[in-house]
């Protein structure tokens, strides 16, 4: 088989990157040409057949003793970087097909800790994005512990952007600039998540884009244009942080109001409007949006909004026909009293706040940055 055949195959993995079959036929080319990852491609797929329990099976365990084997050759200089020889599923390097396909670069959350000190990883991200095995990277989550840390980052990804990346996780205590040259370089990310102090998202060209969650300390007007005109033609999820208690956003609801009366997301069931000080209008446009019925999860925790915004949504409540979730809080009105208001819209009317301590560190002025909850699972 030849390399363009290969790459090919390769072409077909990155347009449908959960297709067995295409793995399949990839894994079998690997081992007709010698490649180690093709045998631990075939071992990979026969150990993820078989239940996970106490004790390994036959199939498992002639995995792990394959992994052990060949795992120093294929990551090679890539083990300095902290690499588990023992566990393929333990990050910062993640196998999956017999591939090295997530690469987590920077240190991992601490839940115990969440004010530590991030320490930059010299060098590898450098080293990944130079090495053979990164042309199957499909995932990356990075941590940048600084300004110079993440500007150096960003410069690496733009200039050497793994052809497969279809999942891309930024979280930086810093300032990224605009976001235009890194979305030209991955024009076909899937999702996306960038937690920062500030950044503008730019020019938005991902149109196959399904989950993007955008996370400043504060949105500015022109992140929230961007946003709002995006080609989001397969778009299921989208998460907007809009500001904080003490960090209000600079976009107005004249800059959101386009995005809500967009008619041409026909994939979007996932909404989440956080921290917006004026959440109660945001409901409001929400409940007479194109696409409200197709909503089956909408958040607007940590926004403001009164009693007669929750009357407003609850007498289009009809407009709601699929929602099972609706995430509300304010200080001003009680749980209760919220609830009673909104009862009918969706089968749930969750109250309650979850705040994730991997987002504490960011700063006092956002210690509920991130929030993590259940959610219906993805298309």
């Amino acid at each position: 088989m030849s390399e363009d055949q290969r790459a090919a195959l390769e072409a077909r993995i990155a347009d449908e990157p959960d297709d067995p079959l295409a793995w399949s036929v990839y894994a079998d080319y690997l081992q007709k040409q010698g490649d180690p990852h093709g045998e631990l491609a075939a071992l990979q797929h026969a150990a993820d057949q078989d239940p996970v329990g106490k004790t390994k099976t036959p199939a498992q365990r002639a995995f792990a003793r394959t992994f052990a084997k060949l795992a120093p050759r294929l990551l090679g200089t890539l083990i300095d970087h902290g690499a588990d020889l023992k566990d393929p599923a333990k990050p910062p390097f993640v196998w999956k097909h017999g591939v090295l396909r997530r690469v987590q670069v920077g240190p991992p959350p601490d839940p115990t800790n969440p004010g530590a000190i991030w320490a930059p990883r010299a060098g590898m991200l450098a080293a990944v994005l130079a090495h053979p095995a990164a042309r199957m990277l499909g995932e990356l989550e990075l941590r940048a512990a600084h300004d110079v840390d993440a500007a150096n980052q960003l410069k690496l990804l733009i200039r050497h952007a793994p052809p497969q990346l279809r999942e891309l996780t930024l979280f930086a205590r810093a300032d990224l600039g605009d976001l235009s040259e890194l979305w030209a370089a991955l024009p076909r990310l899937r999702r996306i998540t960038i937690g920062a102090r500030s950044f503008e998202v730019g020019e938005l060209e991902l149109p196959e884009a399904r989950r993007v969650e955008l996370m400043p300390l504060a949105l500015s007007p022109r992140s929230m244009q961007a946003i709002a005109i995006a080609p989001w033609t397969e778009l299921q999820r989208l998460e907007i942080r809009f500001g904080g208690q003490d960090l209000p956003p600079h976009a107005s609801l004249r800059e959101a109001l386009p995005l809500l009366q967009r008619a041409d997301l026909p994939k979007l069931t996932v909404l989440k409007l956080r921290g917006c000080p004026y959440a109660g209008a945001l409901l409001r446009a929400v409940a007479e949006a194109p696409f409200a019925a197709q909503l089956v999860l909408l958040d607007v925790m940590d926004g403001n909004y009164n009693p007669h915004d929750l009357a407003h949504v609850a007498e289009r409540k009809l407009a709601f026909a699929s929602l099972r979730e609706l995430w509300v809080q304010t200080s001003a009105i009680t749980m209760t009293n919220v609830e009673r208001a909104l009862a009918g819209v969706a089968k749930h009317i969750v109250t309650r706040h979850v705040s994730d301590p991997l987002w504490a560190e960011m700063g006092a002025i956002d210690v509920a940055l991130r929030n993590r909850y259940r959610e219906p699972p993805e298309e």
